[in-house]
């Protein structure tokens, strides 16, 4: 799996509709978006109870890495177990893909159908990552700790393999785990003007893109979303008080 660069920016609503009208006509839609060219994103983040992934990242431990299921405009056909790999600026993403059985039977806590899809895999990537997330199950004792939500606008350039996403009404929920629920009580996490602009290439990032960002007054994030809904629902919980 290619280590990529990643870069995240919070922005305003308002730079977001600039940025993205000026780099609208000059780059590629995603084939999966909707009439707007989106998608809704839901991801269900596996912990332990010692919330390594988060305190991996506020700690600034490298490499980390962290767990997640995800679908897609909060449909079961596409499925995905993801283990998000970051070093620095660089990140890499290793993916497989679940049943909806698969994944049902992760959220009442139990994993065995991973472990026997890691034996029936004859891929080897998958096996590597099944076999990995089994064993974090079993040592660490993940278990499905917090839902994030969002809308994305994905941008695409193929030279350098330029992937730049605007992602938009970011929310979680207290100890939500209501994966398949359209209607889930789920909350905003930023102000309504608030923007996430992703960055991400391989080798290069072209000079018209990078002129475009610069030009946008970004402010560079170091935050990921999992630990942004994380931290919003320690606010609201009561366990400090």
């Amino acid at each position: 799996m290619t280590w990529r660069h990643e870069l995240k920016f919070l922005i305003s609503s308002g730079t977001f509709l600039r940025l993205y009208y000026r780099l609208r006509p000059l780059l590629h839609h995603d084939s999966h978006g909707d009439g707007e060219g989106g998608y809704g994103i839901r991801s269900l983040y596996f912990d332990d109870d010692a919330k390594r992934g988060i305190f991996e990242k506020l700690a600034g431990s490298d490499p980390r890495y962290k767990y997640r299921v995800r679908i897609y405009n909060n449909s079961d056909q596409v499925i995905r177990l993801e283990m998000k790999v970051k070093s620095g600026n660089l990140s890499r993403k290793h993916s497989c893909a679940l049943t909806k059985d698969m994944t049902d039977q992760l959220l009442a806590g139990d994993a065995e159908m991973i472990f026997s899809a890691f034996h029936e895999s004859e891929k080897a990537d998958q096996q590597t990552l099944l076999g990995r997330f089994y064993t974090d199950w079993q040592t660490r004792l993940l278990r499905p700790a917090l839902l994030v939500d969002y809308h994305r606008l994905p941008l695409l350039w193929p030279d350098g393999n330029v992937r730049i996403t605007f992602d938009r009404h970011l929310a979680t929920g207290l100890y939500r785990q209501d994966l398949w629920d359209p209607d889930a009580a789920l909350v905003p996490v930023l102000p309504p003007d608030t923007v996430i602009l992703e960055v991400k290439y391989d080798r290069f990032m072209p000079d018209f893109i990078r002129d475009a960002l610069e030009l946008s007054g970004a402010m560079p994030l170091s935050v990921s979303k999992y630990v942004q809904c994380a931290a919003w629902c320690r606010q609201q919980s009561w366990e400090d008080m």
